[in-house]
Parts: structure tokens; C-alpha cells; sequence
């Protein structure tokens, strides 16, 4: 039997709904004449028919605009694009006032200087967000607003970053930090251990046929070779810690990594010879190049080197470069620097540097220690690449390669960490607090926040700041090229003025200032072994910092040209016109504020470089000598010589002969004339100041650069460089040498002005 359900009162009190005309079913066609659209909705082809007859037209009152629509929803719509548009422009003039906080602080009178434009419709969202001074975190930007449209090209290089992966399951084989050449990872050597450096025959065997040119010379011997090993990990390792020493075994290393070692030990040793030792190397250099001219090929060939390449090719590739543009010829110089970008191409494309940035967030699994060695491995040989591309970029004028949003990267971890054996890495890393975001440090820095770091993460933070500022110069030269839609706005082209503050930020505040030892090695006090690594050496210990000042607003190929230089890397002015139109670039440089900044740098590193700081207890000079600079500064020095001396040359004139001075005379004149009129002393063993203040003391200096008397009687300073520096065996640096002898010449009245036979 089935139950009768009474009807609802309610539902029987409902009339039925009125019938309405339905169209028929999808697909819905317009039937407007040549029209062939077709929608799967019926209102869609309504708001569709009225672009065909409109029953009112709505137009964009905007300045400039006038866009007209159909509909009133799609002009609020459009507005609200205009409304965006000015927020951001508003809120990037905001972002950049509030990294300018430390320039105003200091503000001074400006002279008149080329204004440079702002964004009008989106800022760079990289330098927006980099000079923000909020905490967004970068992971919450979306990809719109990281790389905007107008900015896609400018700050991107292919689309190309190095990201870290969520995990290691992953890890191939062929990528292994100690593959089946290298010691046994169940058995984890002590982190001192008595034969971590010896060799074996078998390895002497492998090098001869490698490079059997090596058994002939009076250095192949194995005893001196494991000296070699020692100077590298005592001399190179303290600076630039990529290699993993707990669990470096000799015998078991591949031998073209172990030949990377070698040239570069090789290239110390001339400063801590021992000419009564039994293993006294006697003849480093030819050694070296012997190693160095076949073995890029040979690693090349290796079937290693197809992606995804082993570590330990990444590693012996940069240490060959290290090596070719510091070490070495000119032809090695440019070898390195035409294979600099496989480097970078094979990092870019190992395992463990890909993934998504969404997955950064996510915790680094450290249970597995040589999982983690290998991730901490590649990590520090990509930050050793970018440390290389930005510093050549300042130092030799190369085009850099790798941007700093590229590199999605925590910072190093700890020097302790790094340096663990097993037994004590898993203590030590629970103490240790987590390695923050390399960006998300950066962004710090240049909004006035400092972060302390050790010494290699003081290296890939200089290189971060360094990136942004050749980033920022790509965007001016947009602008001088109309390809970019800017604005006036004063804060954007007071770009220079915030990264020299930064750069200030840098010196004082992230860790003690490029004069202490602390700089260049993290555990000073246990570095015995060189009177250059030692505290009472105030010697400046990061060049880059200097001359970074000196890129910020004048090309390396103008200043060398205008100093006597034929030709800058065989790119060669084509006539009298074209070098007249440098010199004249040059000219015009000296007239700008940032001229006098980069001038001033200049002074500071030979202050630095050759006189006791202005607190020390006792006054002294250093005999500065090229071949025996553990800090390969001779290049950045003989560059701060001749923009110091095309400055002045342009300034003053040719030197008045009545009283010549010395360069330590020179020196400590205009060091002295600096402090008494500004009443502040620059030159100073320890941080005594802020980065801030430092800032404030570093635009007073430049302020009173005009104000410095007989600026011109440097030829005794040229005669003393020139001499010391001409005589390296480095060919990059004896070029430079011959062009500040040459500049002396001038100084003193000669009416050449090109050094013809420079690179002969």
C-alpha cells in the first residue's frame, strides 16, 4: 500500500511561474552579417551583440586615454587598471624614500647632474621589492608581480634561476659530491687527518697521462704535490670554502679536480717560498700553466661534464678560472672568460639546483649528511660563480651573466657547520640556527638592515649588491634608448646615492670593515700561517668594494682609453673622432657628483693598500708587491691608480715639477688635507662608525675632493706603482703597469697620449 503525501500548503498556494522564451540550446551563433562568433551561452552572445549595436557608448575620461566601451561593468574595470597603474608608481616612490632614508640623513647641496627617469606604468618589481622596506616575503609575490611585462627581459636571463629542490630523494648518482673516485662515504675520515693529502702511484700515474708534459718538470714530484694540496686548503680554502675538507681524501679525489688544486697552490706558493726546503717548488708558474693550457679540454671530454655534470667538475671548472683571469696570460684571461657561461649553463641545469620556488619553503632535510654535503656543495659552487661573475664584471669589465633574483638560495650555513665531521655535525646543527634566504638578506641590506653572516656569505652578499647595481644601469640604458616608459621622479635617479649607502651598510655594519682580516677568513685567530691573514694586517681585504663605486658611473673601456690605451679588449677606437668622443665622455664625467664618490674610493684603497690606518699606534708603509698578494688585488689597484689619475689629470693639469713628492709623501698629504677640512677620518683599522655614518663621512670627503691642494704632484705615487706593478708576472696587470708609467710621462709634460705598444 502507498502512503498519499497531502500537497505543501505553501506549495499549493504557489501560482506557477510565468513561462519565459528560452533560445535554443547551445551552440549559440551571431547572426550579425559576417559575424561567425559562437557561444556556449546565451548571455554571453548578448553582451556579445552589443559591440555590434551598442545602446550607449562609454568613454574613458583618463588624460590620454579616450578608450571607449559598450558596456559600463568593462570601463569600471578599466579604471580600475588606471587606479592600480598609479599605486604602483606611487608605492615604488614610497619603497625607494624609504631606502632613502640614510641618503637624505645626508643629504648635501647637488651640483647639476643628468636626471635620470621613473617607472610610469609598473617599477621593476625585482628593485621595487628589493627596496621595500615591508615584510612581504618574496614567496608571496606572484609571478605577475615579480616579472612584470615591461621588465621581463630586463631583470631575467631566459627565465633561468637556481633553485633549491624540497628534498634529496632525488639525487643522481652521477652528481655525487664523492663519486666512485673519490673516499667511501661509510667511512668518514677524521676532519685532521695524517693522510687526507698524501698520493698515491696510481694518482702520479694518472696525471701523466693526463698531461704528460707534467713528467718532465722539476716540480712533479709527489711530495711537493701534496704541499701544494696543504698551501691550497691553508691559503685558498680560508677565503673561498667550496670544497668539503672533513671528507677530502687525496688518493681517492679525481685527479683533474686534484690538478685544480695544484695550479692554484702552485700560484701561492711564490708568496711562502722556502728556498732551503727540500720541497721548495722551483718553478710555480710554468707549472701551473703547464696544468692549466690542456686542462679545460680534458674536462671538457670527460664523460662527467654532460649534464647533469658531477660536482667535481663544476668545482675544478672554477678553480681553472680562478686561476686563468687572476693567475695567469692574457690568452688564458680570455679563455676563461669565453667559457665562463658553461659553467654557468651546466650549473643550471644539475638536479639539485632545479625545482620550483614554491617548494623554497620547505624544511632541508639534514639527517642524511652526505645528501646534505652535496646540496651545501652545490650551493656554495653556484655562490662561487656569482661571486666570479659580478667581481670580473667590476674588476675586468665582462658582461655579467647571473642576476641576483636567479639565485632562490639560502645563504652559506655556518663556517662550524661546514667544517664538521660527522660525530660533531649532528650536534653542531642543532645549535646552529637555519641559513636565511639569500633575497630575503639582501632585501634587507638595502633598505638598512644588516645581517651578520661569515665570511664567504659577506663575498655573496657584496655580489648581490653589485648585481642589482649593474641590473639598475641595464634599466638606465632602457631609458636612454627610449624603451621603457618612465617618468620624472627624483628618488629613481638617485639610484647611485642608495647603493653607495648600501655599500656602506656593507662595510660597517654586516661585519667588520674591508680592512680586517675577519673579512677575508672567518677564524682568524687559528690562522697562523700568513702575516697576511693575520689581525695586525690592515691592508684592505675586499677590492671589490672599492672599485664597484667606480663601475657605478663610468665604463672601464673609457677610462683606459682616455689614460693612453690603444685598445681595450681588441675592440679599438676607429678614428681620431671616436676617441675624441671618449675623452670627451670622460671630461664630462669628472663633472658629476658621483665622479668625486668614485674618486674618493680610489684614494681610500691606496690609503688602505700602502699607509698604516690614521688610529694606528705606529705609523708605517706597506711595500705593496703584486707577484706576493695573496688577495690577487693588483688589477683593482692599478685601476683605482688611473681613474684617480684621469680624474686629476683632467682636473689639475700636468704636475708642477718645483717639489716632487714620493708616493707615501703623496698619499699622506691628501690623506691628512681630507681629514682636517672635513673633520672626519675615513681610513681606520676598526669600525668605530655605522654604516650610516660612515656613509655621512664617506659625502663629506667627496664634498672637499676639490678643496685637496696640488692634487697633480702624483708622478712620484705613478714612477712607485707603475714600477712594482709592470713587473708582474700576471699580463693582465703588467699591461696596466706600462699605462700608469705611461700616465707619469704625461703628468710630467709629454704631449702623447697613447701607449702604442701596451700589450706588445
Amino acid at each position: 500500500m502507498s502512503l498519499q503525501v497531502p500537497p505543501s500548503p505553501i506549495s499549493a498556494n504557489l501560482t506557477p511561474p510565468k513561462s519565459r522564451k528560452r533560445l535554443d540550446g547551445p551552440p549559440y551563433k551571431c547572426d550579425f552579417p559576417e559575424c561567425s562568433k559562437v557561444f556556449q551561452r546565451s548571455e554571453h552572445l548578448s553582451r556579445h551583440k552589443l559591440n555590434h549595436n551598442p545602446k550607449k557608448i562609454f568613454r574613458c575620461d583618463y588624460p590620454a586615454c579616450g578608450k571607449t566601451f559598450v558596456r559600463n561593468d568593462l570601463l569600471v574595470r578599466h579604471n580600475k587598471r588606471h587606479e592600480a597603474r598609479n599605486e604602483k608608481t606611487n608605492t615604488f616612490t614610497k619603497q625607494l624614500s624609504s631606502a632613502n632614508s640614510i641618503v637624505q640623513t645626508h643629504k648635501q647641496e647637488q651640483p647639476p647632474t643628468p636626471t635620470a627617469t621613473a617607472p610610469d606604468e609598473s617599477a621593476p618589481s625585482l628593485i621595487s621589492w628589493l627596496f621595500q622596506d615591508e615584510n612581504k616575503p618574496l614567496g608571496q609575490y606572484t609571478s605577475e608581480e615579480m616579472f612584470s611585462t615591461d621588465f621581463s627581459e630586463l631583470f631575467s636571463n631566459n627565465g633561468q634561476s637556481f633553485f633549491l629542490q624540497e628534498g634529496f630523494e632525488d639525487l643522481s648518482p652521477s652528481t655525487a659530491i664523492l663519486s666512485d673516485q673519490t673516499a667511501p662515504l661509510e667511512n668518514p675520515r677524521s676532519e685532521y687527518s695524517k693522510n687526507e693529502y698524501q698520493l698515491t702511484d696510481l694518482n702520479m700515474i694518472k696525471f701523466k697521462t693526463l698531461i704528460p708534459s707534467l713528467a718532465t718538470h722539476p716540480d712533479f714530484v709527489q711530495f711537493k704535490l701534496e704541499k701544494l694540496l696543504r698551501t691550497y686548503w691553508k691559503f685558498f680554502h680560508a677565503r673561498f670554502p667550496i670544497l668539503h675538507k672533513p671528507t677530502f681524501v687525496a688518493s681517492q679525489t679525481p685527479p683533474m679536480l686534484l690538478l685544480s688544486m695544484f695550479m692554484i697552490g702552485a700560484r701561492l706558493s711564490t708568496i711562502f717560498q722556502d728556498f732551503y726546503s727540500p720541497d721548495h717548488i722551483m718553478d710555480p708558474h710554468t707549472f701551473a700553466d703547464t696544468i692549466a693550457d690542456p686542462l679545460r679540454w680534458h674536462i671538457f671530454s670527460s664523460p662527467n661534464f654532460q649534464p647533469p655534470a658531477a660536482i667535481w667538475i663544476i668545482q675544478s671548472l672554477l678553480l681553472l678560472e680562478f686561476y686563468e683571469k687572476n693567475c695567469s696570460t692574457r690568452k688564458m684571461h680570455e679563455r676563461a672568460h669565453l667559457h665562463h657561461g658553461t659553467t654557468i649553463q651546466l650549473l643550471r641545469r644539475l638536479p639539485s639546483l632545479g625545482g620550483s620556488p614554491q617548494k623554497l619553503g620547505q624544511l632541508e632535510d639534514v639527517n642524511n649528511w652526505y645528501n646534505w654535503i652535496e646540496v651545501e656543495s652545490l650551493k656554495r659552487a653556484t655562490y662561487m660563480c656569482f661571486y666570479m661573475d659580478t667581481s670580473d664584471a667590476i674588476n675586468y669589465g665582462h658582461q655579467m651573466l647571473i642576476y641576483a633574483h636567479q639565485l632562490q638560495l639560502t645563504m652559506p650555513v655556518a663556517d662550524e657547520v661546514w667544517d664538521a665531521n660527522l660525530e660533531s655535525f649532528k650536534y653542531i646543527i642543532k645549535q646552529t640556527s637555519r641559513p636565511q634566504r639569500f633575497l630575503i638578506v639582501l632585501k634587507n641590506l638595502l633598505n638598512g638592515v644588516s645581517t651578520k653572516t661569515n665570511s664567504f656569505g659577506k663575498k655573496v652578499l657584496i655580489s648581490g649588491l653589485s648585481a642589482v647595481m649593474f641590473q639598475i644601469q641595464q634599466r638606465d640604458l632602457q631609458l636612454a634608448f627610449g624603451l621603457d616608459k618612465f617618468s620624472s621622479n627624483e628618488n629613481a635617479s638617485n639610484w647611485r646615492e642608495l647603493m653607495t649607502a648600501a655599500f656602506s651598510i656593507w662595510r660597517n655594519d654586516v661585519g667588520d670593515s674591508c680592512c680586517s682580516s675577519r673579512m677575508a677568513i672567518e677564524n682568524v685567530e687559528s690562522s697562523t700561517t700568513s702575516t697576511q691573514f693575520s689581525l695586525s694586517d690592515t691592508r684592505c681585504k675586499c677590492v671589490v668594494y672599492h672599485i664597484a663605486h667606480i663601475c657605478m658611473s663610468i665604463s672601464q673601456y673609457d677610462f683606459l682609453i682616455y689614460a693612453g690605451a690603444p685598445w681595450r679588449m681588441n675592440v679599438k677606437p676607429s678614428s681620431a673622432l671616436e676617441r675624441e668622443a671618449i675623452c670627451k665622455r670622460v671630461i664630462e664625467w669628472t663633472e658629476t657628483k658621483h665622479a668625486r664618490v668614485a674618486v674618493v674610493q680610489c684614494y681610500l684603497l691606496l690609503f688602505e693598500m700602502l699607509l698604516s690606518p690614521q688610529d694606528s699606534k705606529t705609523d708605517f708603509q706597506y711595500d705593496y708587491q703584486a707577484d706576493s698578494d695573496l688577495f690577487f688585488r693588483s688589477n683593482a689597484v692599478s685601476i683605482s691608480v688611473l681613474v684617480l689619475w684621469s680624474y686629476v689629470y683632467i682636473k689639475c693639469g700636468v704636475e708642477d715639477r718645483t717639489k716632487k713628492e714620493t708616493g707615501y709623501e703623496y698619499l699622506r698629504r691628501i690623506r691628512q688635507e681630507f681629514t682636517d677640512i672635513t673633520k672626519c677620518s675615513l681610513h681606520t683599522s676598526q669600525t668605530n662608525c655605522s654604516g650610516s655614518e660612515y656613509y655621512g663621512s664617506l659625502l663629506k670627503w667627496s664634498a672637499a675632493l676639490d678643496l685637496i691642494t696640488k692634487k697633480e704632484q702624483m708622478t712620484g705615487l705613478l714612477d712607485m706603482m707603475g714600477e712594482r706593478i709592470a713587473t708582474t708576472e700576471y699580463s693582465i696587470v703588467n699591461e696596466l703597469g706600462k699605462l700608469i708609467k705611461f700616465c707619469s710621462v704625461r703628468s710630467a709634460g709629454s704631449p702623447s697620449s697613447i701607449l702604442h705598444d701596451m700589450y706588445d
